[in-house]
């Protein structure tokens, strides 16, 4: 009968050469911990200087916005306690300067048609053109202006009359062959609505006025056909 028991030596030898090998895993295990410990330290490290540093570099931009705003608090509040001076001169308004017949336009070139019983006339103390029933009262009188034309008409209206209160306003209306605005509410010391618009560098005005009796008058039954046929 075979005996295969192995040899006391080689026993010995293979349980040596066991312990070596897990003596060797041991201590390559214990480096790569010790290793990954160090890595994870340094890497921590770099990790916390830097936002610390980050940190502190935006503490201190901070703390210099905050600085600047506390100056300029103070100089807001300094600046608050000096009173200034106040500018108590008035501020000078020009108004259109009145040319009834400005650059040769002469209001006798106006061409209109007159209902039976009107009359036309120029009257030079008053550098209108008077168009106006010969009997029962009322009239329509015509002035021209010069007009820059940057100026919105109700604007210019306004300023060149000097009639317009808070109360005053504007209706749109052809007047003739241009397009304009009669004015309503005015301070014209009785007198009715006016009729204005623009054409060219020239400016219209056109003030009415009604008789209170007859309250059926012939004026007030024909002057809108006058208004229609104005031809500027």
């Amino acid at each position: 009968m075979e005996n295969t028991q192995s040899p006391p030596n080689q026993n010995l030898t293979e349980t040596a050469v066991q312990r070596q090998t897990s003596s060797n895993n041991s201590r390559l295990l214990v480096t790569v911990v010790i290793s990954i410990l160090l890595t994870a330290s340094v890497a921590g490290s770099i990790v916390y200087f830097w936002q610390k540093s980050a940190s502190e570099k935006t503490i201190d931009n901070l703390e210099q916005k905050i600085s600047s705003l506390e100056e300029q608090i103070s100089e807001m509040k300094k600046e608050e306690g000096v009173s200034k001076p106040v500018d108590s001169s008035p501020v000078a308004t020009q108004a259109p300067t009145l040319s009834p017949v400005p650059q040769g336009t002469k209001l006798s070139e106006i061409k209109y048609t007159l209902p039976e019983g009107w009359e036309a006339k120029m009257r030079s103390d008053q550098n209108d053109l008077f168009l106006s029933p010969k009997e029962e009262g009322g009239f329509l009188a015509i002035k021209v202006y010069p007009y820059d034309g940057k100026t919105g008409r109700r604007e210019y209206y306004c300023q060149l009359t000097k009639f317009c209160i808070d109360a005053t306003y504007f209706t749109p209306v052809q007047t003739g062959n241009i397009s304009g605005y009669k004015a309503n509410a005015l301070d014209n010391s009785g007198g009715g609505p006016e009729y204005f618009g623009a054409k060219g560098d020239k400016f219209y005005v056109i003030s009415s006025f009604s008789p209170s009796y007859p309250p059926d008058n012939y004026f007030d039954r024909t002057f809108q056909q006058v208004i229609d046929s104005l031809v500027f």
